[in-house]
């Protein structure tokens, strides 16, 4: 059976490194900006980099951006374990986001990754809680996960979201370089 970690999402966001919207935590070496326009890009999450969940070498977050005018998609963002802290409050917040903490829930699920023969015989409820937010475990959206690279997590937009995403679903990957990919699905 796959393990995945189910997001689930809670208004206090103090002290929690895991969350969506807000301001990051932690700075980047250089934020993000907008290839359309040059404004910096909106921080729409972040995800504590750990070896069972989020298993990215050498980062201690990976934060996902995006421009917050523009189309929308997604670019993530490595942060290095040794990153200082933002305590001067840098960075755009996404204005369509309310902050909030993601607290996780480990489930083993009863399908393989890439086993869409038992998908389809799930009943649609099961089926459903296969396309929710979670990291690791059967990616419903293994089409956008090319041979070679790594699903990490599948943040779905109904959850928290709002339309950030224009109704996707955002895939996190690992590349064939083992660098962190945001793809929408």
């Amino acid at each position: 059976m796959a393990k995945s970690h189910y997001m689930r999402f809670t208004s206090n966001i103090e002290s929690t490194l895991d969350r969506i919207g807000g301001l990051p935590t932690h700075l980047p070496p250089e934020f993000p900006s907008c290839p359309s326009n040059e404004e910096p890009m909106a921080f729409i999450a972040q995800f504590q980099c750990i070896e069972s969940r989020i298993p990215v070498d050498d980062a201690r977050l990976v934060q996902i951006y995006q421009c917050a005018d523009d189309d929308p998609w997604p670019v993530a963002i490595t942060i290095p374990k040794d990153a200082p802290e933002n305590t001067e409050c840098l960075g755009v917040p996404q204005p369509l986001l309310d902050p909030a903490a993601i607290n996780w829930n480990v489930v083993n699920e009863s399908v393989e990754p890439g086993d869409w023969n038992t998908v389809e015989a799930l009943p649609p409820e099961q089926e459903g809680r296969l396309q929710s937010s979670k990291a690791g475990g059967f990616c419903y959206y293994d089409d956008l996960v090319e041979d070679g690279e790594r699903f990490l997590l599948q943040l779905q937009e109904p959850d928290a979201l709002r339309c950030v995403f224009g109704g996707q679903t955002l895939v996190l990957l690992l590349d064939r370089a083992g660098k962190p990919e945001a793809r929408l699905g």
